[in-house]
């Protein structure tokens, strides 16, 4: 592409580039639900190991095992007979998860919401709807 144009220098910088930006996209995909997870835990929502933190206020007891899971993920790309087909099982891993999460998070809502309403008459037809919209979209 950048031959037609005579652009064949770029290809460097393109490729410098593309590897910030993924590692820019990875630190914010670890470090955000990280910091998530601290927070709740601090909150008590979460066991208090969880929210242990060194001199540095980093969350060593929930990065470690972060770490670990997504060292075995990107070993898909090492495993895999070409790169297309790693970032293929990779992409369609990350939606995956995100529609399990999605789930997880809808059904324990509306488990916990019928506990502590079980005298009440069900009226939550918004939640159902906002939840199985959510299943549905993605």
């Amino acid at each position: 592409m950048l031959d037609n144009q005579h652009l064949n220098w770029l290809l460097p910088l393109v490729g410098i580039m593309i590897i910030l930006s993924g590692l820019g996209n990875v630190s914010a995909w670890i470090i955000g639900p990280t910091k998530g997870i601290l927070i709740a835990a601090q909150d008590g929502n979460l066991p208090t190991s969880w929210s242990y933190t060194n001199q540095h206020k980093v969350p060593v007891t929930i990065l470690l095992p972060q770490g670990m899971i997504f060292t075995g993920l990107c070993s898909v790309l090492i495993l895999m007979p070409s790169i297309e087909s790693g970032y293929w099982v990779l992409t369609a891993m990350t939606a995956q998860m995100g529609l399990a999460t999605k789930h997880f998070i809808c059904h324990r809502a509306k488990t916990a919401t019928k506990i502590s309403t079980s005298a009440v008459p069900s009226k939550y037809l918004a939640a159902k709807l906002a939840c199985g919209l959510s299943l549905a979209w993605g």
